[in-house]
């Protein structure tokens, strides 16, 4: 039952799954860069 609860969850339990904590925080600060350089992106072009 769990097994199949987990598997329903978000890809970050898979990213915390095989990185780790310390490597889902890399992937995590990697996203909110991407995201904050999207959003400057928008803005600047909007």
């Amino acid at each position: 039952m769990s097994h199949d609860h987990h598997a329903e969850e978000p890809k970050r339990g898979i990213w915390y799954t095989y990185l780790g904590e310390t490597g889902a925080a890399v992937v995590a600060f990697i996203w909110i860069l991407l995201a904050l350089s999207w959003i400057f992106g928008v803005v600047n072009f909007g």
